[in-house]
């Protein structure tokens, strides 16, 4: 079996496992009592921010495709169908989406590999900060969850910014150790277009090696995870769910990284994942698990509304100039 076969068959399984737990675990008595004290004034406010989330990612590629030619418009569409490859498809399908339409709108490869790797690792970085500070109230009194949890998110943060150092600040040692490793026999073949790839992928970073490029692109990720937190807290509160923000982040967090584990759609991951960080939080499973629900089928159709624009985008149906005369 093929190794995106056997990817896509534990993505599979895994989904499976997870949604047959979830729906063993949803009350029915608790959903109902949701669906009655919904406060569309609260949604409304969470769906705002989760706009502004797109609205940051779209200046986030900007300023890292410096020489791309695309418009905003054509990045939003990029960003909509990316987002929605993500949610949709076993990792990383998603990404290698985002790529495939990076190259249509005749984005290097190079470019747009090294903006997508710049991305996910602060994206990872600025969570595992997230968590951490959802995690403080906690930290007085260690379990073993929240160890390994704080374990991981140190990890997340320290993996990144580590490799941003070390690919922007020491491209040729960076160069010589995948030369290496591509040179044993096993490997050879793919020697001389690794080496290509690599030196390409290193001189796009290289491009974007300047200060005001990395603080803006830090901004604008503080912006859109704090926006998407933001937007997590009144989604909870539209459903009569009010916790303070700290555990918000914690299980918002968590339900990220438990993410990151090969699924399709979230569905069942995503909802374990909040309640295993509400659950630190002391909430109750019963509400923690149907709250997760509401927020992830909010945002689920967040995915699928930017999804969709994008489509229109890229087909000239939506934010079209009117050529007829």
């Amino acid at each position: 079996m093929k190794l995106k076969n056997k990817k896509n068959l534990i993505a599979i399984i895994t989904t499976l496992i997870f949604l047959i737990w979830l729906i063993k675990s949803i009350e029915k008595e608790t959903v109902i009592q949701l669906i009655n004290d919904v406060e569309p004034v609260w949604i409304a406010v969470g769906i705002g921010f989760y706009c502004l989330v797109y609205l940051a990612k779209v200046a986030r590629w900007k300023i890292l495709l410096p020489r791309s030619s695309s418009s905003l418009k054509e990045l939003l569409g990029i960003t909509g169908i990316h987002n929605l490859a993500v949610r949709a498809f076993p990792n990383p399908t998603g990404e290698l989406v985002f790529l495939h339409q990076a190259k249509r709108k005749n984005i290097p490869y190079s470019d747009s590999l090294a903006a997508l790797t710049i991305n996910r690792a602060l994206d990872f970085v600025i969570i595992g900060f997230f968590f951490l500070i959802g995690a403080t109230p906690f930290l007085a009194s260690l379990t073993k969850p929240i160890l390994l949890l704080l374990l991981a998110s140190i990890l997340f943060i320290s993996g990144g910014i580590g490799f941003i150092i070390f690919v922007s600040s020491t491209p040729k040692t960076a160069q010589k150790i995948i030369n290496k490793i591509f040179s044993s026999r096993m490997l050879a073949r793919f020697q001389k277009s690794v080496e290509q790839m690599t030196s390409q992928f290193l001189t796009a970073f290289g491009n974007l090696k300047n200060w005001t490029t990395y603080f803006k692109t830090v901004l604008l990720s503080c912006i859109i995870w704090l926006s998407m937190f933001v937007s997590y807290f009144f989604f909870l509160r539209g459903f009569a769910i009010e916790l303070d923000f700290k555990t918000i982040m914690l299980g918002g967090a968590v339900q990220i990284f438990a993410n990151t584990i090969p699924n399709i759609g979230g569905l069942g991951i995503m909802e374990a994942g909040w309640a295993a960080g509400l659950g630190i939080a002391g909430i109750e499973k019963s509400k923690a698990i149907a709250g997760a629900l509401a927020v992830d089928l909010m945002t689920l159709a967040g995915t699928i509304i930017f999804g969709l624009i994008g489509f229109l985008i890229q087909r000239g149906e939506f934010f079209a100039s009117d050529k007829i005369k």
